[in-house]
């Protein structure tokens, strides 16, 4: 769920986690694919003729869009970075109350 943030600094979110991620984006392309095939097969067999037909038809259908990363992402991310490592990134999380 998306954190309501009453004031976020986004210039130090960007610093952040452009050190920890090597650079920012600002968008990303999300490709999603769907390829299958169908093929079929019939024949039929006489005595004195001997046939056979066979088929295969091939679809695929894509979806592609362009994702525009948020500062919000950008601090989830940061946060969730930090935490998997802590040690490099001299990390301690403050508790309230």
């Amino acid at each position: 769920m998306p954190r309501p943030f009453l004031y976020l600094n986004e210039a130090s979110v960007d610093s952040y986690i452009g050190v920890i991620e090597g650079g920012l984006s600002d968008e990303a392309t999300r490709r999603r694919g769907q390829k299958g095939a169908k093929s079929g097969e019939g024949g039929f067999d006489a005595k004195v003729v001997r046939g056979k037909v066979m088929g295969q038809r091939e679809n695929s259908e894509d979806d592609e869009r362009v994702v525009r990363d948020t500062p919000e992402l950008r601090f989830d991310r940061l946060i969730k970075a930090v935490e998997i490592d802590p040690d490099t990134w001299n990390y301690e999380e403050v508790q309230a109350g």
